[in-house]
């Protein structure tokens, strides 16, 4: 049985997901201990979080639970390849841990500005990159697709995480920019978006 060959790539994927779930958890508790939030999400792009989140959660679900229900979405992909992608989801986390452990009590789901104590956090990751939450989630979303490999879980989570990066970045640096002004126009000058920047000798 196909769901019996998977067992292992489930496993990995389990714990992927698990201590995503547990990084994710710790981010939020230090939101709470923070202070007041202006939150600055516009409700089409909560709303289209919330669908697509729901689509590949309930997608991972039954892969992890019930694989046979979902072998139609099958993509015939190299063992190789998907323990590439566990080993992958394994860096991803490593690295949104440390994006959180830099963030502190400034990090918070949505776009945001803290009301106090909003500062602009340029050590860890941010040393060399502006966005490196985006880059570290989208590297444990590909995760999820390249060990189930199930394009149904690859759609889901790539796709609403690519239209939120292109609806929601370009307006956290204009906000970002309105917030610190010159300190963050001297800060972005040097970093990159995605991935440190490449400086020419």
């Amino acid at each position: 049985m196909r769901e019996h060959i998977d067992a292992p790539f489930r496993i990995a994927l389990g714990v992927i997901l698990l201590a995503t779930f547990v990084v994710r958890i710790y981010g939020h508790w230090q939101t709470l201990q923070a202070g007041k939030i202006r939150w600055m999400e516009g409700k089409l792009n909560i709303t289209a979080r919330i669908i697509a989140g729901l689509v590949g959660t309930a997608a991972l679900w039954t892969y992890l639970i019930w694989p046979e229900r979902i072998l139609w979405a099958l993509v015939p992909l190299p063992d190789l390849i998907r323990w590439s992608g566990a080993a992958a989801g394994a860096v991803g986390v490593a690295m949104l841990a440390w994006v959180h452990r830099a963030l502190g009590r400034n990090f918070a789901a949505s776009l945001h500005i803290r009301t106090e104590g909003h500062r602009l956090v340029t050590s860890g990751p941010y040393r060399w990159v502006r966005h490196p939450m985006y880059t570290s989630i989208y590297i444990i979303f590909i995760s999820f697709f390249l060990v189930s490999a199930n394009w149904l879980i690859g759609l889901a989570w790539l796709t609403g995480y690519t239209v939120l990066m292109i609806s929601r970045v370009p307006r956290e640096g204009a906000l970002m920019e309105q917030k610190f002004g010159d300190e963050y126009k001297a800060w972005a000058a040097y970093t990159g978006r995605f991935l440190p920047r490449i400086r020419k000798q």
